[in-house]
């Protein structure tokens, strides 16, 4: 396949026509624009698939940790209510006082 500059034309329509052709050539064919597509679609679909689980993980971290958190203030502040109604009463608090 060759292209020739005896057209009347000029120098720069024989440049045209051969900037054409190399195009034409080194475009994917509707094919392999499908699998690239195709495959293209599948990473983006795996890279969701992580980051959701990434994201439900870190989650369920943060919940645990605040739960954690929350038992402790409550111990400290259950503490800490025995010891000011236990000095202040001068006897022991039962456990429905508290």
């Amino acid at each position: 396949m060759g292209v020739s500059v005896t057209s009347g034309a000029g120098p720069w329509e024989a440049v045209r026509s051969w900037v054409k052709l190399a195009l034409m050539n080194s475009r994917p064919s509707d094919s392999e624009h499908d699998e690239v597509a195709s495959t293209t679609g599948q990473v983006v679909k795996d890279a969701a698939m992580k980051s959701f689980e990434t994201s439900k993980e870190t989650a369920e971290s943060v919940v645990k940790s605040a739960a954690k958190a929350a038992t402790g203030v409550a111990h400290e502040t259950k503490e800490k209510v025995k010891r000011t109604v236990g000095t202040s009463g001068g006897e022991e608090p039962t456990s429905s006082e508290l």
